[in-house]
């Protein structure tokens, strides 16, 4: 899924059709669905971008933001990649799938029930993302010597950084601990 930044700020972010025979109707998520086979999910993002917003993008433009398992409702496993697309103008009549787009600063965005959990999560990542970057402009970003997943192998030229997501969104751990980096990339 993407999370489009706006140049001011904001977050744009697909409104689901209210199509009970769709996934999440009504509910607000990122844009973004399922990867094809033999796609990446950098490669799958970009895809998607185009046929919900008519967007042609590089796919370097997408900033790796987040991984997350989601668990379905048979209780198997969906691996869900978040990506940003930073400073970048759309508006509702762009959206070609869904019934537009809701553009809105994150914190609103946080507070609106309509989220649904997998985007709840990637934009709590996306906020953690924002914060790190905003405090470690002057300093070297080192990835952390173990990463969680195994899964996510480092890529040089396709890795990304995202805090660990299980920690609220001021950054603070349950322990008091600051936030660690973990690399992603699109090795799946």
């Amino acid at each position: 899924g993407v999370i489009i930044e706006q140049p001011d700020g904001r977050l744009a972010l697909q409104l689901r059709d209210e199509r009970v025979e769709i996934a999440n109707p009504g509910r607000i998520t990122t844009f973004g669905g399922t990867l094809e086979p033999c796609e990446t999910p950098r490669g799958s993002a970009r895809r998607e971008l185009q046929e919900e917003l008519g967007l042609r993008i590089d796919p370097t433009d997408l900033i790796a933001l987040a991984t997350h398992d989601k668990i379905e409702t048979d209780g198997s496993t969906t691996r869900c990649h978040f990506f940003v697309l930073r400073d970048t103008c759309i508006n509702t009549s762009m959206v070609m799938e869904g019934r537009g787009a809701a553009i809105r600063l994150p914190g609103e965005h946080l507070r609106d029930r309509r989220l649904t959990l997998t985007c709840r999560q990637a934009v709590q990542s996306y906020k953690l993302w924002k914060k790190y970057n905003s405090t470690q402009q002057a300093q070297t970003v080192q990835p952390v010597a173990e990463v969680s997943d195994a899964a996510h192998t480092a890529n040089e030229d396709q890795a990304g950084y995202v805090a660990d997501t299980s920690w609220v969104i001021d950054g603070a751990s349950p322990t008091g601990e600051q936030p660690r980096l973990h690399e992603i990339s699109d090795a799946h």
